[in-house]
C-alpha cells in the first residue's frame, strides 16, 4: 500500500523550475498540494531528500537544460520526479535513463503529485502520464506562488489548437481548454485580498481565450470583467495578432487597470518563412496591425518574440526580418524627415499606374519611383513591402525606362531583385543610401542591423543583376567618427567600387538625436574626409564608364545646341542631375 506522510516520515521535498512563466503556475500548484498535505518543502535541494524538476521541452536549448538540472542532481545523489514537459515528451525513456528517477508525472498530471510522492515513498517507481493532457486547474487548487508578493501570474487557458511547423506545445500540453471567466475572476479576487498588485495573464495563445468554450474568442470580455477586481495593473501575455479585435483594443484602451503592454509572438516577417511555419496569415496582418496598434494605442509597448535559423532561412530572408525589426518609419539618427512628414504612407498600386499612364500619355519617357525608402512601398497599407508588384504592374505601361531611386539595402530581397531582371523597362539601377560601413558608427546612425548585410548585399547584387549599376551615399564626419573609422570607410569604397558615390558632410539638425551626442567632428575635418573620399571615388568611377567604352546603348537626348548640333542626354547608367551626361556628335 502506498506510504502516507501519517505513517512513515515524509520526506523533505525541493523543486527545481524549468521553463516558461505557464511552467511556473504549475510548479506553484504542485507546491501548494505538497504544503496542503503535510510535506516539508525546502527551497534549498541541498536539504531536500528528493526534488520534483519541472522541465521544459519545447525546444532543443531547454531539453538539454533539462537533462542537465537532472543529470546534476542525480550526480549528488537525488532521488528524482520528473515532471512537465519533457515527462510528457519521453515519458518510460526517462526512467529506463535515470536510475534516480522514482517517477515522471506528465504536463496534464501534476495535480496528482501527493499520490505520485506516496507511492515514491512506498518504494515504485511511477508513470503517471496521460496520453492527451486535458487537465484544467481552477482556483479551487491549492497554490503556493513563488513570484514577489506584489506579482503573480493566472493561467486562463492550457493548451493550444494552432499547428505551427515550429512547435510541439499541442502534442505536449493537448488542445486549447479554457477556463470560465468566473472562476478567473475569482483567483484574480484571492489574489487581491493577498496584496498582488500585477495580474499577468497568461496562456498558449491568450487572445483565443474562450474559443473553445464559448464558440468565440472572449478576451475583451474577460477584461472588462478583471477590470472590476482591485488590482492596479493587469498585463495580457501571449497575444496573437490576428486576435487584436477592435473589441480587445478597445479593451485595453477603456479598463483603466489594464496596461497598454501588447506581447506578440510575431515569429518572423517574411511571408515565405511564415509560409514554411504554418503561419501564412500572418504575413498579410503584422505590418498593419502595427500601424493599428500604434493609432489605436499610442503609448503601447510592443514586445515580440522571433526566431531566425528556421529551415530555408536565406540571408534575403534574414535581411527583410531585420528590416522588419528596424521598422518614414526609420528614426535613424541624423534624420529629421520623420518629424517633417510623419510616418510612412503609400499610395494604393492603382493610383501609381493610373498616374504613370497618365504621364505616358504625355510623351515621359523615364519614370523615376521615388519615397523616403522606396523598399518599404507598400508595407503600411498592404501589411508587408509591394516594390516587386508595383515594378510587375508598371512594367505594362508604355514608359520605356522606369528607375528607383532611395531603395534601402535590406529591402531589396529575391522578389525584388526578380523584378529588376524581369520587367524589361526597369532599368539596372540601383540607388542604395548606405550611409557609412563601419559598425559602430552605422550603431550610432541608428542602423545597426545595415552593419551586417552591406557586403553580403552587394555580392549577392552583382550575382544576380551583374550589369547593374550601384549608387550610395556616404556621410562622413558623424560624431565620433575617428579616422580609424574614415579609414574603413575609404577601404570600404576601394572595394566595392560603386559607379556612383554622393558624399556628405554631417550637418547637426535639430530635432534629429545626433544633434546631442558627444564627440563632434569639427566641420573642417567633416568637409576634408568629404575632398578625400570623393577623390578616392574619381579615379573609381572613370574606369568603370571606361568599361563601357565601345558599346552601343540608348540614349535619352535632353537637350541639343543649335549652333554645335551637339546633343546631352544620359544612357540608362546616369540619372538626371546626381550623375553623368552623354555627349553625341553628328547626325542622328
Amino acid at each position: 500500500m502506498p506510504t502516507s506522510p501519517s505513517s512513515s516520515p515524509a520526506p523533505t521535498v525541493a523543486f527545481a523550475h524549468l521553463g516558461c512563466e505557464k511552467n511556473r503556475v504549475d510548479s506553484e500548484h504542485m507546491l501548494g498540494l505538497l504544503d496542503a498535505a503535510g510535506y516539508g518543502v525546502s527551497s534549498d535541494e541541498a536539504d531536500a531528500d528528493l526534488v520534483v524538476v519541472n522541465t521544459c521541452s519545447f525546444i532543443q536549448e531547454a531539453r538539454e537544460e533539462s537533462v542537465r538540472t537532472l543529470v546534476r542532481l542525480a550526480e549528488e545523489g537525488k532521488q528524482l520526479i520528473i515532471a512537465g514537459c519533457l515527462a510528457q515528451h519521453f515519458q518510460a525513456e526517462l526512467l529506463e535513463a535515470l536510475p534516480e528517477a522514482r517517477a515522471v508525472v506528465g504536463s496534464g498530471d501534476y495535480q496528482h503529485i501527493v499520490s505520485v510522492l506516496e507511492r515514491v515513498v512506498a518504494g515504485e517507481r511511477v508513470r503517471q502520464v496521460s496520453a492527451v493532457p486535458t487537465f484544467l486547474a481552477d482556483e479551487r487548487l491549492p497554490r503556493k506562488r513563488t513570484t514577489a508578493k506584489a506579482v503573480a501570474y493566472v493561467k486562463v487557458a492550457e493548451g493550444c489548437d494552432y499547428r505551427c511547423a515550429f512547435c510541439i506545445i499541442p502534442h505536449l500540453r493537448g488542445n486549447q481548454r479554457s477556463r470560465s471567466m468566473e472562476s478567473i475572476r475569482a483567483e484574480a479576487q484571492q489574489l487581491a485580498e493577498q496584496g498582488v498588485q500585477e495580474l499577468i495573464l497568461i496562456s498558449q495563445i491568450t487572445t483565443n481565450y474562450g474559443r473553445d468554450r464559448y464558440g468565440k474568442p472572449m478576451l475583451a470580455e474577460l477584461l472588462r470583467m478583471l477590470g472590476t477586481v482591485a488590482i492596479p495593473w493587469i498585463r495580457v501575455h501571449y497575444a496573437y495578432p490576428t486576435g487584436l479585435t477592435p473589441q480587445v483594443l478597445a479593451a485595453f484602451r477603456e479598463v483603466p487597470n489594464v496596461l497598454p503592454y501588447l506581447d506578440l509572438p510575431l515569429q518572423h516577417s517574411h511571408p515565405e518563412i511564415l509560409r514554411a511555419m504554418n503561419r501564412p496569415w500572418q504575413a498579410d496582418v503584422n505590418g498593419a496591425l502595427l500601424d493599428r496598434l500604434r493609432q489605436q494605442l499610442p503609448d503601447a509597448t510592443v514586445r515580440t518574440t522571433l526566431i531566425v535559423g528556421f529551415p530555408g532561412e536565406t540571408e534575403a530572408h534574414f535581411a527583410h526580418l531585420e528590416e522588419f525589426v528596424q521598422g518614414c518609419d526609420y528614426r535613424c539618427a541624423f534624420c529629421i524627415i520623420p518629424h517633417l512628414r510623419g510616418n510612412q504612407r503609400s499610395r494604393s498600386m492603382e493610383s501609381i499606374r493610373a498616374e504613370a499612364q497618365q504621364l505616358a500619355e504625355q510623351g515621359v519617357q523615364e519614370l523615376i519611383l521615388i519615397s523616403q525608402i522606396t523598399t518599404n512601398y507598400g508595407r503600411d497599407r498592404y501589411g508587408k513591402p509591394m516594390l516587386a508588384e508595383l515594378l510587375r504592374m508598371l512594367g505594362t505601361v508604355a514608359i520605356p525606362w522606369i528607375r528607383v531611386h532611395y531603395a534601402y539595402p535590406t529591402g531589396l530581397t529575391p522578389q525584388v531583385l526578380a523584378a529588376f531582371r524581369e520587367v524589361p523597362n526597369v532599368l539596372p539601377y540601383l540607388d542604395l543610401p548606405l550611409q557609412h560601413s563601419h559598425p559602430e558608427i552605422l550603431r550610432a546612425m541608428n542602423r545597426p542591423w545595415q552593419a551586417d548585410v552591406n557586403g553580403a548585399l552587394l555580392d549577392r547584387l552583382r550575382q544576380q543583376l551583374p550589369d547593374a549599376t550601384v549608387r550610395t551615399t556616404l556621410i562622413v564626419g558623424f560624431p565620433g567618427e575617428t579616422e580609424a573609422h574614415f579609414a574603413h570607410l575609404e577601404e570600404f569604397v576601394q572595394r566595392q567600387q560603386f559607379d556612383h558615390v554622393g558624399v556628405f558632410a554631417f550637418s547637426p539638425e535639430e530635432g534629429a538625436t545626433a544633434a546631442t551626442l558627444p564627440n563632434p567632428v569639427p566641420h573642417a575635418v567633416a568637409q576634408a574626409r568629404r575632398d578625400r573620399l570623393m577623390q578616392l571615388q574619381q579615379p573609381i568611377a572613370q574606369r568603370q564608364n571606361q568599361a563601357w567604352v565601345g558599346r552601343v546603348v540608348p540614349v535619352l537626348v535632353e537637350e541639343e545646341d543649335p549652333a554645335t548640333g551637339e546633343k546631352r542626354g544620359r544612357c540608362s547608367r546616369f540619372a538626371p542631375e546626381v550623375d553623368g551626361v552623354v555627349h553625341l556628335q553628328g547626325p542622328g
